[in-house]
């Protein structure tokens, strides 16, 4: 009796095992796979949702979930969110989505490289940057690019100390310091201000400011342009406006390029340079701000020595500066004497002073320009300094042909 129980209980072991075995292979296996499935292929987990979303209690919830295309819609905003919002924002955004979905992640990005790629794989460098710096190349690589930035920096603020004069020498001396010396040069000029960049890379020849304007950053080549084509608008103005004033009598433009009032340093010497040196130390002479007529002067030294290798007019304006500043002061002291002395005077005096056959003196530049200063000169001048009604009263004792003459020398422009 006893074995016959232990024979039907073993029976139903091993019914039981059956049992399970089948409900295992038949339902939980497949069940399984299917929920695996599910949740790996988009395609099926989408067609599953929308079959079951008019089922019996689960149908609500999977009417719920989102379909293929408010997914794709979902994902698209925030592709263009990420794509506004600045890159270093995006970085930190997208980090952290890598790290919470990944899946999300790369649909994310996925779009974003469908709608900006150049701006996307900016985002993604940086996040490969972010995640790399805990490495230690990583980290030594970050010390030597910023030991090197300092001293590129370094380089750039001595190259905006030193004198333009002595610029073009020290930038020489770094491209030829080497194999790489026009990127080296680029790098230096690319930590400067544009304005500062251009002002020096301009002083380079043809071959070497081309070569190393290949080496600069796009941006700061198109800054460094920008200036160049400032430049030139501006001193293609300057000699416009130079032709007007070369038209002008040097007395009336003291008032205008005597001082800072109307333009630059800079500037003035492009235009004394355009219109000669006698005009400029004419006009010069007339200036008493000892200071400025040196930085004038200075300025258009440095720039005859950048622009030809040697200065050939500064020594010209110094020589015609001398002459005119001694004219003047002869002047002034006539001017002063015949001011204590009664118009008939003064008359007779400058009758023989403009009708004075002797030789004029005659000061001949380096350049070959020459200047003639004459008796007749300086009597109209002393006349000039006179006021109106002086100058009728003193007139009107010459002789009727010589007031004639000396009234329209006095009154007509270039008579």
């Amino acid at each position: 009796m006893a074995e016959e129980n232990k024979a039907i209980e073993k029976k139903k072991g091993s019914l039981i095992k059956a049992i399970l075995f089948l409900l295992i292979f038949f339902i939980v296996i497949p069940v399984l796979g299917l929920i695996g499935f599910y949740l790996i292929n988009d395609t099926f987990q989408y067609r599953l949702n929308a079959a079951l979303s008019d089922a019996p209690v689960v149908g609500s919830y999977f009417r719920s979930l989102p379909t293929r295309a408010e997914k794709d819609e979902q994902v698209r905003s925030i592709a263009e969110y990420y794509l506004e919002i600045g890159s270093d924002r995006a970085v930190d955004k997208l980090t952290l989505m890598k790290s919470q979905d990944s899946q999300v992640y790369d649909d994310i990005v996925r779009v974003m490289m469908q709608m900006d790629p150049n701006s996307t794989r900016y985002i993604l460098e940086a996040i490969r940057d972010n995640e790399m710096k805990g490495n230690v190349v990583s980290s030594t690589l970050d010390e030597i690019n910023n030991e090197v930035d300092t001293e590129l920096q370094a380089s750039a603020d001595e190259l905006v100390a030193i004198p333009l004069e002595t610029v073009r020498n020290e930038m020489y001396k770094i491209i030829n310091d080497g194999l790489n010396g026009h990127r080296n040069l680029a790098r230096i000029l690319e930590k400067m201000d544009p304005t500062d960049a251009y002002d020096r890379i301009g002083l380079l020849d043809d071959v070497d400011q081309s070569k190393v304007m290949e080496f600069l950053d796009s941006t700061i080549k198109d800054d460094i342009r920008k200036e160049m084509n400032n430049d030139l608008m501006n001193t293609q103005k300057l000699i416009s406006m130079s032709e007007i004033y070369d038209s002008k009598d040097p007395d009336e433009l003291v008032s205008t390029l005597g001082n800072t009032s109307n333009y630059t340093v800079d500037e003035l010497a492009t235009i004394f340079k355009e219109i000669g040196v006698l005009k400029t130390g004419e006009i010069l002479s007339q200036v008493t701000d000892e200071q400025f007529i040196t930085d004038v002067i200075t300025k258009m030294k440095n720039n005859e020595i950048l622009e030809n290798g040697s200065d050939e007019i500064t020594k010209d304006i110094l020589k015609t500066l001398k002459i005119y500043k001694e004219f003047d002061d002869n002047i002034l002291q006539l001017t002063n004497i015949y001011g204590t002395m009664s118009s008939e005077e003064v008359a007779n005096l400058l009758k023989r002073l403009i009708t004075n056959s002797s030789l004029p003196q005659v000061y001949v530049l380096d350049s070959g320009d020459v200047i003639t200063i004459s008796d007749e000169m300086m009597a109209y001048e002393v006349l000039k300094n006179f006021d109106d009604t002086r100058i009728a009263e003193i007139i009107g004792f010459f002789e009727d042909s010589l007031a004639s003459e000396v009234s329209k020398k006095l009154t007509v422009p270039g008579y």
